[in-house]
């Protein structure tokens, strides 16, 4: 991912869209770390009571966020396109640029 996104880091202006696309990335990819870690603990021969309760907790929204990852995404994307046409303040000239 970081391949495809350094590249048009580096030569776009409009980087939030590529932000999002990075963290959407990154909850897919630890979502899917997880899921293997429980696959691999389900065929250990040890009792449920090892994989603590905190850890399913964590796990169970890292799916809930990677699984509507993509309407999460959309509705960023949505608000952000959102936030550039209409919002009429534009903060950008209060920066300094070093």
């Amino acid at each position: 991912m970081l391949i495809i996104i350094r590249p048009l880091h580096k030569f776009t202006k409009e980087r939030i869209a590529l932000y999002i696309l990075y963290f959407k990335a990154c909850f897919t990819t630890s979502y899917l770390f997880y899921s293997s870690c429980l696959a691999i603990i389900a065929y250990l021969p040890f009792t449920p009571s090892v994989f603590p309760a905190f850890i399913n907790t964590f796990g169970y929204l890292y799916n809930l966020i990677s699984l509507n990852g993509s309407n999460f995404s959309m509705i960023l994307l949505a608000l952000n396109r959102f936030h550039a046409v209409f919002f009429i303040f534009s903060y950008q000239h209060v920066w300094t640029k070093k």
